[in-house]
């Protein structure tokens, strides 16, 4: 593999490309004109909006990630300021990853705003601000986080809880409770899915696994395509990896890396990159990608959330 990976450190360096790459020339969303990218869970409806509201910095603002990152951070900080909970989510977002340089990273900032979020009334802030908890070991932070998640409908926070739940982690052991919040991500999934990416990836994993339904390998592998589908990177990155582990169509497996990093996914970028570099050394597309990667995310390699429970034994 080319030294591409070495590419983060001298982008951030230098300062190279600033204002980063877009993403690599496709269209994230099939219909522009009403739905917008949303990196937590792909595309998502253009919410109906006034003029200078907070909703409609949000929606500025996810237009802007690509081509204007800073002009994005300063769009997601006035639609938190003012108290729009899904923009304090995204703004931490970009706090964590130092994407595109937009801001300077900021791990103790980007927890500040996951907490804001959920305190504002955004599920998917509550489950943020848990899984931070949950890598860091701290497992009863995570499960209170993914109960609050849970009781503002966020069926994603359901799925974790649900998990931390059925094998005690960071409290007591509830089976009877664990199924409960097992049904009721499923059925917020299921009511999602497709339209939501991340409900989607999320659905495939419990199938891949059997978490509170039946395994079944098949169903699995079409939920995490309906997730990429939707425009979900994290979702084609699993295909990619199922087709890979499956000794499948490598060249499928490519194009899908590279789909999950046209949606953000920065591992798949260079899972991408190093597998196209070596194919042609020559070529320049591997260092675009590898760039994208960077700029997604300023770490050199990504640990990607390839499943929801990664790290349970670190229960507390």
């Amino acid at each position: 593999m080319r030294t591409i990976i070495l590419l983060c450190f001298l982008v951030a360096s230098i300062g190279a490309s600033e204002e980063a790459r877009a993403d690599i020339g496709k269209q994230k969303c099939k219909d522009p004109a009403h739905f917008v990218f949303n990196p937590s869970s792909g595309c998502i409806k253009r919410p109906p909006v006034r003029l200078k509201t907070p909703a409609e910095s949000y929606v500025n603002a996810l237009d802007a990630l690509d081509n204007d990152p800073k002009r994005s951070a300063s769009l997601f900080d006035a639609a938190c300021n003012a108290k729009y909970a899904p923009a304090c989510l995204q703004l931490g977002r970009l706090y964590q990853t130092g994407r595109g340089r937009a801001v300077q990273k900021d791990a103790k900032k980007a927890l500040a705003l996951y907490e804001r979020g959920c305190e504002l009334g955004d599920g998917a802030a509550c489950q943020k601000r848990g899984d931070e908890a949950r890598k860091e070991g701290v497992q009863h932070e995570a499960r209170a986080w993914f109960v609050k998640g849970c009781d503002r409908d966020d069926g994603n926070a359901c799925a974790y809880l649900a998990l931390m739940l059925d094998g005690g982690h960071g409290g007591d052991k509830n089976v009877a409770d664990a199924k409960l919040k097992y049904d009721k991500a499923h059925k917020l999934m299921e009511a999602l899915c497709p339209g939501n990416g991340l409900a989607c990836f999320l659905r495939g994993y419990f199938l891949e696994n059997g978490y509170g339904i039946k395994a079944d390998s098949g169903k699995a592998l079409d939920a995490y395509r309906r997730g990429c589908n939707d425009s979900f990177g994290d979702a084609c990155w699993k295909v990619a990896k199922i087709i890979d582990r499956t000794k499948g169509d490598p060249k499928e497996a490519v194009a899908m890396y590279e789909r999950a990093c046209e949606l953000e996914n920065a591992d798949g970028c260079s899972q991408a990159a190093g597998r196209l570099s070596d194919e042609d050394p020559k070529a320049t597309h591997p260092v675009e990608l590898a760039e994208r990667g960077c700029n997604l995310d300023t770490k050199e390699w990504r640990a990607r959330p390839d499943v929801p429970a990664r790290s349970w034994q670190h229960a507390a």
